[in-house]
């Protein structure tokens, strides 16, 4: 078993995959009673971490990158500082990264299929679609900057989710926190120093299909080559024919995606996952999550039953010894609900049903009985406090929190009244330590020894 480590409201349990920017830690997430879930943690670089400038731009890039919500985006949980180590948290997926299934598959002789890497490529740009569909503060539009292969992830079960953002617009290069294999996959412009844009991201989405469709980097043998004659070249690591060249419709996708210019590029994540798509669903291959599972299982199958094991005896374990009084005193995560009064739920009953409040006193109002509230507080107290719900899409349509009348009964007699909104309606909860109420609802937090203002 790995040695483990108390980390704040952590306890880091096994390394998991080392980047420029730090070491990322499968972790345990502890709460007042002991394990809350398991966390994915990157601790910063302790060089990184003392570079104030870079670590203030990458804690407000993450909290900017937690409004993400897409399926086949990593879901952030929070940013803070444990002592001198600032960190990232997010989601656990039992899922190997494309690095690590790049050297798995060397090491097998067991490389991806064309309909595998297709499908990778078509999910990374589904996310790249929503992401560059927002917009930053500064009126920009969102870009990711850093897809490399330690930034996808694909799971056992057939899932690909992509991670990092956040992390090229907080500058982390100009800090040194990108290591050369990782500069393989940037862009031309991001290479020669430009900040790079939504088309950047499309030639490093190009650059990861050609590599797990030939089993080298794009950029192995450095950048002074033509382009065009390096497609031309390329030679399937899978080949199903005794044609060794890419398949023209494959080809024609990456000489779209991999142009110097980044005005020759598709212009939009969605017209590139469009053009992987048709050919795709076009007959000749089998697109399906199934297939990509059972090509995980085949590539992994001496780590799965470890790693399944593994979990279960880190979820099912004790973590009292680590339990210290800043955990045990956390403050809950969710807040809990308001408990009406009895005046408040007979007036909202009598407005459900069409007819008029019953006269409460004001005693009634101002001392409710004891029997009838004693029964709602104890529920109050013993129950678990309400899930989170993540903030619906920024274009989601507005629906109206009463009942619909149906077209033939229209707004007459037959409409069902709608409840009053001080019946239902919580109280407003403001959240602290810089955490928008958008940013709480996502399940975004801080760690409580992050100060506001990292030291210069």
């Amino acid at each position: 078993m790995a040695k483990r480590e108390k980390f704040g409201k952590f306890v880091l349990l096994e390394e998991v995959e080392a980047s420029g920017l730090g070491t990322e830690y499968r972790a345990a997430k502890l709460s007042a009673t002991g394990l809350e879930k398991v966390v994915v943690v990157l601790r910063v670089r302790p060089d990184l971490s003392a570079n104030g400038d870079m670590v203030k731009s990458l804690m407000d890039q993450v909290k900017f990158a937690a409004q993400l919500q897409n399926p086949n985006i990593v879901k952030l949980f929070g940013v803070g500082k444990v002592e001198a180590s600032f960190y990232v948290s997010h989601e656990f997926l039992e899922a190997k990264s494309l690095h690590a299934i790049f050297a798995r598959g060397r090491t097998e002789g067991f490389p991806f299929s064309a309909d595998h890497t297709l499908l990778i490529a078509s999910k990374i740009c589904s996310a790249l679609e929503y992401a560059h569909g927002r917009k930053t503060e500064a009126g920009t539009r969102y870009f990711h900057g850093m897809v490399t292969p330690g930034n996808v992830l694909v799971s056992y079960e057939g899932e690909v989710r992509l991670r990092g953002f956040g992390y090229w617009p907080a500058r982390v290069r100009e800090a040194g926190g990108t290591t050369s294999e990782e500069a393989l996959y940037l862009a031309p412009e991001q290479a020669a120093g430009a900040v790079g844009d939504t088309r950047s991201d499309i030639f490093a989405v190009g650059a990861l299909l050609f590599q797990m469709l030939t089993g080298e980097p794009f950029f192995a043998g450095g950048r002074e080559f033509d382009f065009g004659k390096r497609l031309a070249d390329a030679k399937l690591l899978n080949p199903t024919t005794d044609d060794e060249s890419l398949p023209k419709p494959i080809r024609e996708i990456l000489k779209k995606s991999l142009t110097q210019d980044p005005a020759g590029r598709y212009a939009e994540a969605q017209e590139m996952r469009k053009a992987v798509d048709t050919l795709l669903f076009s007959g000749d291959f089998s697109p399906t999550t199934f297939n990509l599972a059972f090509f995980m299982h085949s590539l992994f199958r001496d780590t799965i039953d470890r790693e399944s094991k593994t979990l279960k005896e880190e979820k099912e374990a004790s973590y009292a010894e680590y339990l210290t009084e800043d955990v045990k005193n956390a403050p809950k995560t969710s807040p809990g609900m308001p408990v009406p009064s009895p005046a408040a739920i007979a007036a909202a009953g009598a407005a459900m049903a069409g007819a008029a409040p019953p006269a409460v006193s004001a005693e009634a109002v101002a001392r409710p009985s004891v029997t009838a509230a004693a029964p709602a507080a104890s529920a109050a107290a013993s129950s678990p406090p309400l899930p989170l719900v993540p903030p619906p899409p920024p274009h989601a349509p507005i629906r109206a929190s009463g009942p619909h009348p149906s077209p033939e009964h229209g707004h007459g007699a037959h409409a069902s009244p709608s409840p009053p909104a001080s019946a239902h309606a919580p109280s407003a909860h403001v959240p602290s330590d810089g955490v928008s109420a958008r940013e709480a609802a996502a399940g975004f937090t801080f760690h409580q020894e992050w100060p506001r203002h990292p030291p210069p």
